[in-house]
């Protein structure tokens, strides 16, 4: 469907939500120096409905003021990224960072939340991960989800709570998707053929 065609669609499915996730302007690349890899200490706890996943099961890079995830190496299930990682705010989802082609678990993730000061998910981050179900709940700092970042998942609604930038096939063939919210005032910049093979 056209970017037009969902957004209206998406106006009238409040009803219909029962469930339940770059630095600024700047693209991924961005983020410099290259931040060190770090061994995670234990992350600062948040409230949510579900408690945060072990900061061992990512591989992430701090500037001294935020945290970039780059890898996930974690076993699958739920994962809840944590707000905090060593005290610092977890901002930003590199690249291909939980692609199935670089972690074979990333196949077994069945759940997402995303952390509260997240600003930018990079290009593939999550493509491909089939088992990814339920509603996916873009948090209100968000400022860009990158080409392809969850194409091909499982996931069966968007929660859109920021006028964000969705790029190039960031949710395409979702066949599974039931409905996307978009949140009152928010207008979300939609490129081409963001939702392209998606159900709802």
């Amino acid at each position: 469907e056209t970017a037009h065609n969902v957004v209206k669609m998406a106006a009238g499915t409040l009803d219909k939500l029962v469930q339940e996730p770059e630095m600024p302007v700047a693209p991924d690349t961005t983020v410099s120096p290259v931040f060190p890899e770090k061994k995670s200490k234990a992350p600062v706890k948040k409230p949510t409905t579900a408690a945060p996943s072990s900061a061992k099961d990512f591989r992430y890079a701090s500037n001294g003021k935020e945290v970039r995830i780059n890898k996930y190496i974690g076993k699958g299930g739920l994962v809840v990224i944590p707000d905090f990682i060593d005290g610092l705010p977890v901002t930003r989802i590199a690249e291909n960072a939980f692609c199935p082609y670089n972690n074979k678990n990333a196949e077994r993730i069945t759940g997402l939340q995303l952390p509260s000061q997240l600003e930018y998910i990079g290009s593939d981050a999550f493509q491909g991960i089939e088992n990814l179900t339920g509603v996916l709940v873009l948090p209100t700092t968000l400022k860009k989800v990158d080409s392809h970042a969850f194409q091909s998942t499982g996931l069966k609604g968007l929660v859109v709570q920021s006028s964000c930038s969705l790029e190039l096939n960031s949710f395409a063939n979702i066949y599974g998707m039931e409905f996307i919210y978009v949140a009152k005032g928010c207008a979300p910049i939609i490129d081409t053929s963001v939702f392209s093979y998606a159900e709802a």
